[in-house]
C-alpha cells in the first residue's frame, strides 16, 4: 500500500541519523521509492528495482471515483519528482518527461542501470 510505503518513505528522509538502503534481491514499486529516501542507497550486484506508475484498485461508489483519481495524480506527481531528484544528481540533463516516460510502464532495471539512472549510489 503507497500510503503505509510514504509513511516508512518520510520516516526514512526526516531522520536526524543516518539511514542506509541495501536492496537484496529486488525492490519493486513502493520498495524502490522508499529506497529514494536513504542518504546511501546500495545494491547487490544481482538485484534489480522495479519502478512504474501507482495504480489503485477502488471499491468506492461512483461518486468516490473522481476524487481518488486526483489523489492517484497528485501521488504520481509526488513519486516523479521523488526519482527526477535522484536521477539530476547522476544526469543533469534529466527531464520530468524522461522519468514519466520511464515510470509509463514497469520498467526493470538490472543493478548497472539503476546506477547508470542514478537510482543507487553503489553496487556491493
Amino acid at each position: 500500500d503507497e500510503y503505509h510505503g510514504l509513511a516508512i518513505f518520510e520516516a526514512i528522509r526526516t531522520s536526524i541519523t543516518p539511514v542506509h538502503g541495501l536492496v537484496m534481491g529486488t525492490a519493486m514499486s513502493m520498495a524502490a521509492i522508499i529506497l529514494q529516501a536513504a542518504t546511501k542507497r546500495m545494491i547487490t550486484k544481482n538485484s534489480m528495482l522495479m519502478v512504474h506508475y501507482g495504480s489503485m484498485s477502488l471499491n468506492v461508489d461512483a461518486k468516490d471515483v473522481k476524487p481518488w483519481a486526483k489523489e492517484n495524480s497528485r501521488y504520481n506527481s509526488w513519486m516523479e519528482h521523488v526519482f527526477l531528484k535522484r536521477m539530476r544528481q547522476a544526469d543533469k540533463k534529466m527531464t520530468l518527461k524522461k522519468v514519466q516516460e520511464i515510470l509509463k510502464t514497469d520498467c526493470l532495471l538490472t543493478a548497472t542501470q539503476a546506477k547508470a539512472l542514478g537510482l543507487v549510489d553503489e553496487i556491493v
